[in-house]
């Protein structure tokens, strides 16, 4: 396996972006089984992952990670340990504006792998009121999201079907 690798952090004096990026690749020659989907492994394989932490401002925060596994064996072949970290990986991005009680976020989650199932979010706005004491025991709190959702299952792979309640007259 070969292939570059880095890490970022800004300096002592700004901590607000870190990050690291290994990418790798084989041209795989041993035995190869097949994948998660009843697919035979190729033989080019590797993955690239990325996660990326930023403090936009004091109340601005940028998050993401990306993880890009050309078939869903090759960090388990490769790399156990971080396979048995993360055994499917998330590929997404958000960000988050924090105020005084409340937030409001902005969130996207991607399918770059071909082998898994995830209900992609393209994207989620949502804001958040954090509860707040309005007297006699009582808190109110509130929260709403908008989302765009996208699902689009690989070939012959499970889907995320989801259960309408319907109501209905007795």
């Amino acid at each position: 396996m070969f292939g570059p690798s880095g890490a970022y952090e800004s300096g002592e004096d700004d901590p607000g972006v870190k990050g690291r990026f290994p990418l790798w690749f084989i041209n795989d020659y041993g035995d190869r089984l097949l994948d998660v989907l009843g697919r035979p492994v190729p033989s080019h394989r590797g993955f690239v992952e990325w996660q990326h932490q930023q403090q936009l401002s004091e109340n601005l925060t940028l998050t993401g990670e990306l993880n890009y596994w050309r078939d869903s064996e090759v960090v388990r072949d490769f790399r156990l340990s971080e396979f048995l970290k993360v055994q499917q990986p998330d590929t997404y991005l958000e960000s988050a504006y924090t105020g005084k009680n409340y937030f409001v976020s902005l969130f996207s989650r991607f399918q770059p792998n071909t082998f898994e199932h995830v209900q992609e979010r393209l994207p989620e706005l949502r804001f958040d009121l954090l509860p707040l004491a309005v007297g006699g025991g009582f808190y109110e709190r509130f929260n709403a999201s908008a989302v765009a959702l996208r699902d689009d299952p690989p070939e012959g792979g499970p889907t995320c079907a989801a259960t309408a309640l319907t109501p209905t007259t007795r």
